[in-house]
């Protein structure tokens, strides 16, 4: 039987402890049959999760358990196929891809990767899409999970102006929804703005006076978990609060108030709530994904200037602590992996 033979050092983040990263050094073997060889091009990094284990605050960490770290952050990149595996380490056939192909996969943040089509989400790139759209795909996937959860909603309110946030926004306003996107940071309003959103909003100003109402729906989108009870005293009466970004602890609130008195439903909408691959044609991953692509391709979804730096991959500590610091500069951070090579 052939056994895989080592052939390239790769670079590839791990989260060492909070606060810490590092670019660790790794083999890749040659790819097996039915698996793709990936040369990463670009990567993007998530504000939301990968963040969140980098300050050591997500739901899914535990200090007392010990393999709670490393982690290894990313699930957007954009590459270059240069290797189908086949018997014999002497090449094969992948059914849909071919070497030279542009693909976009859910990989984390490394320069070389395995992908394999048969369990992994990866997708050719269409022909007009860009690379740096493409890496939004998987976020706007996510925030796509709010409209596939959701009732058709005439008004919605978005709290966050991030990442997740101002797609949700967009997705809504494609739905045929009047949308408003609340955010304490007027840096991020102003992208809100930039990506088409007709009204980007300050907490202390009125929503029902823009919209006219109160929101029929309003989506949590900064895994604040203070905020979802401002959510639910905002959103009109049999409305309905989608919790979109995952809460970052937990929340006290007055449960007969502001659900039960008030017909509110308040509706999970992590990406999990959705199978990776629907056979019925329905809401997937897989579909958000391709639908996302499109959207980017055709001009429905708009990045305006969400990507807002552009690092070599030494520069991720650094990326980290910006997003964590200094919410005005720091939005959408690319890893470039032709720099730096190793």
């Amino acid at each position: 039987m052939h056994e895989a033979r080592p052939q390239r050092c790769a670079r590839r983040a791990e989260i060492t402890a909070p606060g810490q990263v590092r670019m660790a050094i790794r083999t890749i073997p040659d790819p097996a049959p039915g698996v793709l060889l990936v040369r990463n091009q670009l990567s993007l990094v998530s504000p939301g999760t990968e963040l969140a284990w980098f300050c050591g605050t997500h739901p899914t960490l535990s200090a007392a358990s010990p393999s709670t770290f490393p982690r290894y952050p990313g699930y957007t990149s954009v590459g270059m196929v240069v290797a189908t595996g086949g018997t014999g380490g002497t090449g094969g056939t992948v059914p849909g891809f071919a070497v030279g192909d542009r693909v976009f996969h859910c990989g984390s943040h490394a320069d070389w990767t395995l992908v394999d089509p048969s369990c992994d989400q990866v997708l050719p790139l269409p022909p007009a899409c860009d690379a740096h759209d493409a890496l939004l795909a998987h976020i706007a996937q996510i925030a796509a999970t709010a409209t596939a959860v959701a009732r058709p909603s005439p008004t919605v309110a978005v709290y966050g102006a991030g990442l997740v946030g101002i797609l949700a926004a967009q997705w809504f306003m494609l739905a045929g929804s009047r949308v408003v996107v609340i955010d304490v940071n007027q840096a991020r309003r102003q992208h809100a703005l930039d990506c088409g959103i007709p009204h980007a909003a300050d907490p202390s100003q009125s929503v029902a006076r823009i919209l006219g109402e109160d929101p029929a729906c309003v989506v949590e989108a900064t895994g604040d978990p203070q905020v979802i009870a401002r959510a639910l005293e905002l959103v009109a009466r049999r409305g309905e609060v989608i919790l979109l970004g995952s809460p970052r602890g937990r929340v006290d609130l007055d449960a007969y108030e502001l659900v039960h008195r008030r017909g509110a439903r308040l509706i999970g909408a992590h990406a999990s709530v959705l199978p990776p691959v629907a056979d019925d044609g329905g809401a997937s991953h897989r579909a958000l994904i391709l639908e996302s692509l499109t959207a980017f391709a055709d001009g429905r979804l708009k990045r305006g200037r969400l990507i807002s730096r552009t690092i070599a991959p030494g520069e991720l500590q650094s990326a980290y602590e910006g997003l964590v610091r200094d919410k005005d500069r720091w939005l959408g951070v690319v890893i470039d992996w032709s720099q730096e090579a190793a």
